[in-house]
């Protein structure tokens, strides 16, 4: 395939032209076209070999042909006909024919060949391109699921993470008050029990008071020194008791304040870890609201994306129809090109044998064999174009056939 483009490229400059220059920028025929193409090829080559025929057969019927019958054996006889292909010329006698039109159609003809190859060549690369992007479209979409998966798993994490965070503030909720509670209450009844041992010692106070006046009228003064020195003791005694009792209420009253302090100040703490537990659901729902919207965004490009894939293979399908069609016309053109072949040989040696007839005429009839030699020159290099392209075609043919991976290696 890489040596066949070059090959035709020297033999259309064997004779360059500006219709040459003309023919490479004009845009590629379409595939529709080929089988037209190449009727129109085999046309224009039934015409030429038409027209050597004519001039053949108008040359035979001179007179110098007439007075040399030894070589007159080697023609074709009246009756004779050469073969011809599937056209017929519409004049019944051709004497001459331009040769410049005829290089004109020749040239045409290849040029249009090679816009044929051109088209050809760009439906590969279309191929390619479409297998690229088919590519990575299937890329970007296991990318999108992959980043579907991960938000599924967030989405996840934050409802884990916020049920815990709920659960937590429920249990806070609900603990905390109750501790709270339970400390108020101990408090209170401790400051019950304090004011319970002051109103008894208010009342033991009283009570010695009476004692000491009821006693004083009874006993002498010495005794009641003693007396009140031994009460005295023993009130000293108690008093130290209750004073200790005091104390030590006291310091369970100063710690249960001091917790109350902590407690509270832990209240305090626990309020706003609350606030921002719930700063932190509302930031949560807010994610999850967003997450929600790029997974439905991401389900709309996925959609989209499976759409274009279907889209692409659709197209494919229709490139494959067009490479059958394509098969079609080069196993046609491979047919033509067999009976080109088959026919080409009786038609060179009738033309070496009105060579060899032409070495004796005149001057007219040397010019018109010149002209002939030339065309048939043209028409071998015509016939060597068309041996190409069937080369190409039949390359084409196994390319075709072949997989994308092997295109691609």
């Amino acid at each position: 395939m890489n040596v066949a483009p070059a090959n035709t490229c020297t033999l259309l400059c064997a004779r360059p032209t500006g219709a040459h220059h003309r023919a490479t920028q004009e845009p590629p025929l379409p595939l529709a076209d080929i089988t037209k193409c190449l009727q129109h090829i085999n046309f224009n080559l039934s015409k030429g070999t038409q027209a050597i025929t004519k001039i053949a057969n108008s040359s035979t019927q001179q007179g110098f042909l007439e007075n040399q019958s030894q070589l007159h054996e080697g023609c074709p006889k009246k009756g004779e006909n050469l073969p011809a292909f599937s056209a017929v010329l519409k004049t019944s006698t051709v004497k001459k024919i331009s040769e410049d039109a005829l290089f004109k159609e020749l040239r045409e003809e290849k040029d249009k060949r090679q816009r044929t190859e051109n088209q050809v060549k760009s439906l590969k690369d279309e191929l390619k391109k479409t297998q690229l992007e088919l590519q990575e479209k299937a890329d970007s979409i296991s990318q999108l699921e992959k980043e579907l998966k991960d938000t599924l798993n967030k989405l996840e994490e934050a409802k884990l993470m916020l049920e815990k965070h709920t659960q937590e503030h429920r249990c806070s909720e609900y603990i905390w008050p109750v501790k709270f509670n339970n400390i108020c209450k101990e408090l209170q009844e401790e400051q019950v029990k304090r004011k319970e041992a002051e109103i008894n010692l208010q009342k033991m106070q009283d009570m010695l008071q009476r004692m000491y006046v009821d006693i004083e009228e009874q006993f002498t003064v010495k005794k009641t020194v003693d007396w009140l020195k031994d009460q005295n003791q023993k009130l000293m005694c108690l008093t130290d008791k209750l004073q200790s009792e005091i104390d030590v209420m006291s310091g369970n009253a100063a710690r249960k304040d001091k917790t109350i302090e902590e407690n509270l100040r832990r209240m305090k703490q626990l309020t706003c870890l609350c606030e921002r537990l719930r700063d932190q659901l509302i930031l949560a729902r807010e994610t999850t609201a967003a997450g929600e919207e790029k997974l439905r965004m991401s389900g709309l490009r996925c959609q989209r994306l499976t759409d274009k894939f279907l889209e692409t293979q659709l197209t494919l399908e229709g490139f494959k129809k067009c490479q059958i069609q394509n098969q079609q016309e080069t196993t046609r053109l491979s047919e033509l090109l067999k009976t080109v072949k088959a026919t080409n040989g009786s038609l060179q040696v009738r033309v070496d044998e009105m060579s060899e007839i032409m070495n004796h005429q005149n001057s007219v009839i040397s010019h018109q064999y010149e002209t002939i030699n030339d065309k048939e020159e043209q028409l071998k290099l015509a016939y060597e174009n068309i041996k190409l392209q069937s080369q190409r075609l039949e390359d084409l043919e196994r390319k075709s056939h072949s997989t994308p991976e092997d295109l691609e290696a």
